[in-house]
C-alpha cells in the first residue's frame, strides 16, 4: 500500500484506535478485540512494551495497516519503517522523521 492509500484509509476509517498498554500481551489482545469489532487501522505507541513486534505482525496481515506513535527520534522513525509501520506519528516536531519516511515510502503524521 502506498503512501495516498494509507492517508485515503486513515481518513476514511474515522476512527484510528491507539493501542497503548503496559504488557505486549494486553496490547495483541486488545487489538484482537478491534479487529473482531471490525476495526483493520491501528496505531501501536513505541511506549508500548513490544510494540515494533505487534507492528511487525500486524503489517504482515492483509487488509491491516500498522502505524507507529510516540516515535521521538530518528531511531525510533527507523526501527517503525523496518518494523513495517506503515505511518510514523509524531508528538511534535521531529525533524529526522519526515525525511526517513518519506525515503522509506511511508507517511509521516
Amino acid at each position: 500500500m502506498n503512501r495516498p492509500e494509507v492517508l485515503q484509509a486513515l481518513q476514511s476509517s474515522g476512527v484510528v484506535p491507539v493501542v497503548r498498554s503496559k504488557s505486549a500481551q494486553s496490547a495483541q489482545t486488545a487489538v484482537d478485540w478491534l479487529m473482531d469489532a471490525g476495526f483493520a487501522v491501528f496505531e501501536i505507541p513505541l511506549t508500548t512494551p513490544g510494540a515494533l513486534e505487534l507492528i511487525w505482525r500486524l503489517s504482515r496481515m492483509e487488509g491491516v495497516i500498522a502505524g507507529a506513535g510516540t516515535d521521538l527520534s530518528g531511531g525510533d522513525a527507523r526501527a517503525c519503517i523496518d518494523a513495517g509501520a506503515m505511518f510514523v506519528v509524531c508528538p511534535g516536531i521531529v525533524p529526522q522523521v519526515p525525511a526517513l519516511c518519506n525515503a522509506g515510502g511511508v507517511a509521516c503524521v
